[in-house]
């Protein structure tokens, strides 16, 4: 039984030394990168630090008219949203973000 355990463990630290021929090989995957605002839209900077992170921003914005994308950075805390100049109401916006995150404030805009 003795050597029978001493086989086996040494056949586990040294392997069997046949190489396995159960690889399977998988194709490459074709990825295609995300670029938040490729269509140039006027931008909105909003500094929210009870925010965590792009998903949380996502969801949030995901409902509010005018927000075409959102775009998160977690070490800044600062949300870039993408929008709809026509339909985007600012105040609105900073009103309800300021009753869910009451330290948000508007950081910039720009076109």
């Amino acid at each position: 039984m003795r050597t029978l355990l001493a086989c086996l463990f040494t056949l586990s630290l040294v392997g069997c030394g046949v190489e396995s021929s159960t690889s399977v090989s998988k194709p490459p995957v074709e990825t295609t990168p995300v670029v938040f605002n490729a269509a140039g839209a006027p931008t909105v900077d909003i500094e929210i630090p009870g925010m965590d992170c792009g998903g949380c921003c996502g969801a949030y914005f995901a409902e509010i008219e005018g927000v075409k994308e959102c775009q998160f950075d977690a070490a800044t805390k600062v949300a870039t949203l993408a929008i709809d100049e026509e339909s985007f109401d600012e105040a609105a916006v900073m009103t309800k973000l300021q009753e869910d995150y009451a330290d948000a404030k508007l950081a910039a805009a720009s076109e």
